[in-house]
C-alpha cells in the first residue's frame, strides 16, 4: 500500500512496514537524493520521517514542497509577518512539533527556527523530549542555530558552511560578513558544554582580521551585531576595550559598566582586574585605581600610580612592602627597586637613600655572589629567566650608582661590567674588568684569545651554546679597543678567535662567527664582515650566519641566499667564497671586483625574472632554489642606482599579485596626483587580501595582513578625497577609524608607525596615546611599551615636551621586570630620558630641577656629548651661560683625563672639540684635539667639517671656508656641510659690510 506521509500518522499502525512514496519531497540544492535514496523505500512511517530530516540535517537545508510551492511561501511570509507571535511555552513548542498534521508540524518547526528570542530555552527542552519525532525536530532547530543558520541566510553562505564543520563555522560566518548568524552561533557556543575550542578559534580568529571583520559589518549595517560579537568573545581588557572603543563610535550611550557579558560567569577576582585595566586602557584612571585597591592587587596599582605620576606614592608604598617582606625575598628586592624609582622621581631623598643601600650588596655576600659561567656554557636560557639579582644592578645603574651596580657585575660577569664602564666613558677599569691591563693593551688583549679558544675546547659537540665567558670578554676587548682608538688591534683579536674556532668543525665553529657578526654591527665595523666571516675554503653558508648577515644589511634572508644562487649562474667561474664575497659587495651597495656594470646589473635582473629550476643552493648542500622576485630584491637595485630594473620588478610583482608592491605602486600614483590610478591599485590591493585570508585554510594568516588592509582603506579614502567623492571618502575614513579599534595592540601600533612615516603626525599621535595606559600592563602579542613610547617621542617630533619625558620615563623605569637591555642601555636611555625633561625644565625656567638634572646626567656620563651640545646650546640660549660654562668645564676636564689614557680616541676628541667650539669656550684646545682627530682620519668629512667650525670660531673664516669647499668635494651630498659653509660666507659677507 502507497500511503502518503502528509496524511496524519495516526491512521497508520504504529508498527507497520510501509512503502512510502517520497517524490513529492524535494531538498534544495539536492532534487536527486529523495529518487535515489528513498523512493519506495519500505520502512516505518517515523523512520521515513527521521530519515529524511537526518539527510536534510546533514545537508544544512531545509524540506519545501514539492507539489505545493505557494504554501511554503505563505508559511514563510507568515513567518516574517510583523504580527507578534504569542510566546511559546515548553507545553506549546512540544504540542507544535508533535500534533496535527505533517505539513503543519513541519511548518512549526519553520516558525520556531525563526523565533529564536522568544523559545530558544523552549527548544532546547523539547530536545529532551521522549517523543522521538519532538526531540529530533527541535534538536534540527538546535543544530541550524549552532551553525549560525538562520531562515534569511543566503544560499552562498549556507553552501560555504557545508564545506566546513561546526568548530569553523562562526569564523566562516564573519569572513562572509554574516554577522547576525555569527552572533546565533557564538551565543550557542558559550551555553554549549562543547563550545570551548569553537569560542577559542573564533577569538583568535576576531582578534587577527579585525580589519577585514569590521569593514564588512560597516558594509553590511551590521555594526552593531559585530559589536556585539566582540562583547560576547571578550575575554581580556584588550576585547573589553575594543568593544567600548565601538561603542564609543555608535550612538549608544557608555554602558554601565566596563566588562565584557561574559563576566558575568567569571570569579569576582577575575573580574576586577580586567575591569582595571579596562578602565586604564580607557583613560578613566581614578576610576582603576578604585577597583584596583577593592582587587587588592598591588601590580595593578603600582602602574596606574605609575601612569597617574604619583611617584610619592610609590616610593612610600613600595618601601612598607619591602620593610614587610623576607631579607633575600624576590618580592623584597622587588619593592625596593620600585622604592628607589619613586623616590628618585618624587625627590624623596630619604626612602632614595635607603632603597640604594638595601639594594646594594653586602661586602661579606660578593664572594658567594658569584656565577660559574663555565660550568653553564651550553644553557642557552639561563640568563633570559627573571633574575632579582640583575634587576638590582639594573636599577641601581640607572639612577646613577654605577659604582654599586658593578658589585654586583664584576664579580660574575666581567663583560657586562666592562661595557657598563665604557658607556660611562670609564675605559681603565673597563679594561680591568674584563682582565687586561691598560697601559699594556697589546700583550694583555692577546692572552684573551687563547682563553677564549680554550674555553670552546669545553663546549659539547654539536650542541648550541651562548658565547663562554672568556670569549665575551675577548668580543668585548674587541669592542673597547676599537672605541679608544686602537682599531688594529680589535680587528686582531676578532680575526685569531675567527680562525682558531673555524678549524673546529663542530658547534663552535658554526655559532662563534655569528657571535663576531654580533660584535661588528654593536660596532658598525661593516668593512670587517667580509675578511672575519668568509674563507678561501667555505664550501657553505650556514643558515644562521645567513640570517645575520643578511640583517647587518637590512635585507631578507633570503635575497641573500638567492643572490648568491644568482651570482653563481651569472659568473660561473667564481669559487664559493668568492660569490660570498660578491654578495656581501652588492648587499652593502658596492659593484664587487671584476662585474662589468653595463651588463651584470641586467643579467643577475634576468637570474631572478627567468629562474632555472634545480639549482644548487649555498654550496650544494643537498637543497634546490628557485630564485623568486621580491621587494628586497627591488630595493638592492635601487640601492645600486638601477632604478630602471627596479621599477620593472616591482610592477612585475604587482601583475602577479603582490600586494606589498601593489601597495608601494598605488602610493607612488596618489602622491604624483594621480588618484583615479592610486584608487584602482588600493581597490585591487583590498581584494586580493581579502580573498588571500578569506581562503586561508590555516588559523593563522600573515602577519601583515591586517596592515596591508588598513593601509589599503587609507589610502581608498585619500584618494577619494582628491577625486572630490567626499561621501565616498567619509565613508572610507570611518571604515579606518573602525579598525584603529582593533584588540591587537601591533596592529594598532603597526598602523600608527605608517601614519607617521606619511606625514599623519597628528593622527599616529593620537593612536599611541590610547596604546600607552594599554601596553603598559603587558601584552600577550608581545609589544614592547618601550617600542611604542620610542614611536610616539618620534611621532611628537624634536621639540621636548612633559608627555615625552614621561611616556619614555615610564616605558624605561615601568619594564624593569620584563624588559631586558644591553648592559650599556641602562646608563644611555635613562641620561636620554635626563636630557629631554632638562630641555624642559629650562623651558620652563625651573632652576633647582635642572641643577638636579645635570648631576643625573653626569653620574651617568661624565662625557656625555649630546648633553654638551644640546642642553648646555638651549640653556645659554636661555641666559644661563655661566652654569653652562661650568658645567661644559667639567665634561672638559672629564675628557681630557680620559683622552691622557687613551690619547687614539679621535671620536672623543672630535666630539669634546666640537662642543667647545660651539660654546667658544677655549678654542686653542678646541682647535688642538681637532687636529688630532684629522692627522689620524684625513679623509673623515665630520672631522674636517669640526676643524672648520674652530676655526671660524676663532676668526680664521677664509681657512674655514676652504675646508668646507674641500669637503664638498668628497662627499657633495652632505647637506650639513653646505650650511655651514653658507654661514662661514655670510660671516664674510657681513664683515665687508
Amino acid at each position: 500500500m502507497l500511503l502518503d506521509v502528509r496524511h496524519d500518522r495516526a491512521r497508520l499502525p504504529a508498527c507497520s512496514s510501509t512503502a512510502i512514496d517520497c517524490t513529492w519531497l524535494r531538498l534544495p540544492n539536492c532534487d536527486w537524493l529523495p529518487n535515489r535514496v528513498w523512493q519506495r523505500m519500505r520502512v516505518s512511517q517515523s523512520a521515513a520521517v527521521w530519515a529524511f530530516l537526518a539527510a536534510a540535517t546533514w545537508l544544512g537545508t531545509l524540506p519545501v514542497w514539492a507539489d505545493d510551492d505557494k504554501r511554503a511561501a505563505a508559511a514563510a511570509s507568515r513567518i516574517e509577518s510583523p504580527v507578534a507571535e504569542p510566546h511559546w511555552t515548553k507545553s506549546d513548542v512540544a504540542a507544535e512539533l508533535q500534533g496535527g498534521s505533517f505539513e503543519s508540524r513541519q511548518q512549526a518547526m519553520w516558525r520556531l527556527w525563526s523565533e529564536r528570542d522568544r523559545v530558544r530555552i523552549d527548544v532546547e527542552r523539547a530536545a529532551r523530549d521522549p517523543d522521538p519525532e519532538v526531540a529530533e525536530r527541535a534538536r534540527w532547530i538546535l543544530d541550524r542555530w549552532r551553525r549560525g543558520l538562520l531562515p534569511e541566510t543566503p544560499p552562498e553562505i549556507v553552501e560555504r558552511l557545508r564545506a566546513v564543520g561546526r568548530m569553523r563555522a562562526i569564523e566562516s560566518l564573519m569572513e562572509a560578513g554574516h554577522f547576525v548568524g555569527a552572533l546565533v552561533a557564538i551565543e550557542e557556543a558559550l551555553t554549549s558544554p562543547t563550545g570551548a575550542a569553537a569560542i577559542d578559534r573564533a577569538r583568535t580568529n576576531l582578534v587577527r582580521r579585525f580589519p577585514f571583520h569590521v569593514r564588512k559589518a560597516h558594509e553590511a549595517g551590521q555594526l552593531h551585531q559585530f559589536g556585539e560579537i566582540v562583547d560576547r568573545l571578550a575575554d581580556d581588557p584588550q576585547l573589553a576595550i575594543c568593544y567600548q572603543s565601538l561603542l564609543a563610535r555608535g550612538d549608544a550611550g557608555p554602558p554601565d559598566s566596563v566588562l565584557p557579558s561574559a563576566a558575568v560567569a567569571w570569579a569576582q577576582r577575575d573580574r576586577d582586574q580586567v575591569e582595571a585595566i579596562t578602565l586604564a586602557g580607557l583613560n578613566r584612571l581614578d576610576e582603576a585605581l578604585d577597583v584596583a585597591d577593592r582587587l587588592g592587587d598591588e601590580d595593578i596599582r603600582r602602574v596606574l600610580l605609575m601612569l597617574m605620576g604619583q611617584w610619592g606614592q610609590i616610593a612610600k608604598e613600595q618601601r612598607d612592602i619591602a620593610v614587610s617582606s623576607p631579607d633575600g625575598s624576590d618580592e623584597r628586592v622587588r619593592a625596593w627597586s620600585y622604592a628607589l624609582i619613586g623616590a628618585s622621581r618624587s625627590g624623596d631623598r630619604t626612602i632614595r637613600s635607603e632603597a640604594i643601600e638595601s639594594l646594594s650588596p653586602a661586602r661579606d655576600s660578593l664572594a658567594d655572589s658569584s656565577d660559574d659561567n663555565e660550568s653553564n656554557i651550553s644553557s642557552a636560557s639561563q640568563d633570559d629567566e627573571l633574575s632579582f639579582a640583575r634587576i638590582r644592578w639594573q636599577v641601581l645603574a640607572m639612577h646613577g650608582e654605577v659604582d654599586r651596580a658593578l658589585l654586583w657585575l664584576k664579580p660574575s660577569r666581567p663583560a657586562e661590567a666592562a661595557e657598563l664602564l665604557a658607556q660611562a666613558t670609564r675605559y681603565t677599569e673597563a679594561f680591568e674588568a674584563i682582565g687586561i691591563d691598560p697601559t699594556d693593551l697589546e700583550e694583555s688583549a692577546s692572552r684573551l684569545v687563547g682563553e677564549a679558544l680554550r674555553s670552546l675546547e669545553k663546549v659539547p659537540v654539536q650542541q648550541n651554546f651562548k658565547p663562554t665567558e672568556a670569549l665575551q670578554r675577548l668580543l668585548t676587548a674587541a669592542r673597547l679597543a676599537t672605541q679608544v682608538g686602537h682599531e688594529r688591534l680589535g680587528y686582531e683579536l676578532l680575526r685569531e678567535v675567527a680562525i682558531g674556532a673555524r678549524v673546529r668543525g663542530d658547534s663552535a665553529s658554526t655559532l662563534t662567527p655569528i657571535f663576531i657578526l654580533q660584535t661588528l654591527l654593536r660596532m658598525n665595523r661593516m668593512s670587517w664582515i667580509e675578511s672575519l666571516t668568509v674563507a678561501d675554503d667555505d664550501q657553505s653558508l650556514s643558515p644562521a650566519l645567513q640570517f645575520y648577515i643578511a640583517k647587518a644589511y637590512q635585507a631578507e634572508p633570503d635575497t641573500a641566499a638567492m643572490l648568491v644562487d644568482a651570482i653563481g649562474r651569472v659568473k660561473p667561474h667564481l669559487s664559493f667564497a668568492d660569490r660570498l664575497r660578491a654578495m656581501l659587495h652588492l648587499l652593502d651597495g658596492q659593484l664587487p671586483p671584476g662585474f662589468d656594470a653595463s651588463q651584470d646589473y641586467d643579467r643577475l635582473h634576468t637570474q631572478w625574472s627567468r629562474p632555472t629550476r634545480g639549482t644548487p643552493l649555498l654550496g650544494g648542500r643537498g637543497l634546490t632554489s628557485t630564485p623568486k622576485l621580491t621587494l628586497d630584491v627591488a630595493r638592492l637595485f635601487e640601492i645600486h642606482g638601477q632604478a630602471d630594473i627596479a621599477r620593472s620588478i616591482r610592477f612585475t610583482l604587482a601583475e602577479r599579485g603582490d600586494v606589498q608592491a601593489l601597495l608601494s605602486l598605488a602610493d607612488a600614483e596618489l602622491n604624483e596626483g594621480s588618484a583615479a590610478r592610486a584608487m584602482q591599485w588600493y581597490e585591487h590591493v583590498w581584494s586580493l587580501v581579502d580573498e588571500n585570508v578569506g581562503n586561508e585554510d590555516e588559523l593563522n594568516p600573515s602577519d601583515e595582513a591586517p596592515l596591508v588592509a588598513m593601509r589599503a582603506v587609507l589610502g581608498q579614502s585619500l584618494a577619494s578625497a582628491r577625486l572630490g567623492d567626499s561621501e565616498g571618502a567619509d565613508r572610507l575614513r570611518e571604515q579606518f577609524e573602525l579598525m584603529l579599534c582593533s584588540p591587537s595592540p601591533a596592529q594598532r601600533s603597526a598602523i600608527a608607525s605608517h601614519l607617521s612615516d606619511i606625514g599623519f603626525l597628528e593622527e599616529a599621535v593620537e593612536v599611541y596615546r590610547q596604546l600607552i595606559p594599554i601596553v603598559a600592563f603587558g601584552s600577550e602579542e608581545g609589544v614592547e611599551f618601550y617600542s611604542i613610547a620610542m614611536q610616539f617621542s618620534r611621532a611628537l617630533g624634536d621639540a621636548p615636551s612633559a608627555e615625552i619625558v614621561r611616556v619614555l620615563d615610564l616605558a624605561i623605569s615601568g619594564t624593569i621586570e620584563t624588559t631586558a637591555f644591553v648592559p650599556a642601555a641602562y646608563l644611555s636611555l635613562p641620561a636620554m630620558v635626563a636630557r629631554k625633561a632638562m630641555m624642559v625644565a629650562i623651558d620652563q625656567g625651573d632652576a633647582d630641577r635642572i641643577a638636579d638634572s645635570i648631576e643625573d646626567v653626569l653620574r651617568l656620563d661624565a662625557v656625555d656629548i649630546d648633553f654638551g651640545e644640546k642642553v648646555l646650546g638651549r640653556m645659554r640660549e636661555s641666559g644661563m651661560d655661566d652654569l653652562a660654562r661650568q658645567t661644559l668645564e667639567r665634561i672638559r676636564v672629564a675628557g681630557r683625563r680620559h683622552l691622557d689614557q687613551f690619547p687614539l680616541d679621535i671620536s672623543t676628541c672630535n666630539n669634546l672639540a666640537w662642543i667647545l667650539a660651539l660654546a667658544d669656550h677655549r678654542l686653542d684646545e678646541a682647535l688642538e684635539l681637532s687636529r688630532r682627530a684629522v692627522t689620524f682620519a684625513p679623509d673623515s668629512t665630520v672631522y674636517r667639517d669640526t676643524l672648520a667650525e674652530v676655526l671660524f670660531r676663532s676668526g680664521r673664516t677664509d681657512e674655514a671656508i676652504s675646508i668646507a669647499k674641500a669637503c664638498l668635494l668628497d662627499d657633495a651630498g652632505e647637506w650639513h656641510v653646505h650650511q655651514q659653509l653658507q654661514k662661514f660666507a655670510g660671516s664674510v659677507e657681513e664683515q665687508r659690510k
